[in-house]
């Protein structure tokens, strides 16, 4: 993905609704998961991201602090999240279970 094209969010201006789908890119550009929902406000909320499913199977629920992920948005909308943390260190996360 070319980060030179995109636009950075100030985590202030992140959503629930705005985060919701959203893919989460490790340090390599390795797609890690999908955000499915944000907990909190601004720099103290943490995203619930979807990691290591395979083909839809076996995706395991983590909680990511916003002040690990960088959120970008593309001139067409869509918004990314990168980090850099690991692929392996994201996965090794304990599970969040969502009620």
């Amino acid at each position: 993905m070319d980060h030179s094209t995109l636009k950075r969010l100030d985590a202030r201006h992140c959503t629930d609704t705005l985060l919701e789908g959203a893919l989460i890119y490790d340090f390599d550009d390795n797609k890690v998961g999908r955000i499915s929902r944000m907990h909190g406000y601004g720099y103290h909320a943490q995203v619930v991201a979807d990691v290591g499913a395979f083909l839809g199977l076996r995706a395991k629920n983590v909680a990511i602090p916003m002040t690990a992920l960088d959120v970008l948005h593309s001139a067409d909308g869509t918004v990314y999240a990168t980090t850099s943390w690991s692929r392996a260190q994201i996965e090794k996360l304990p599970g969040f279970w969502q009620h």
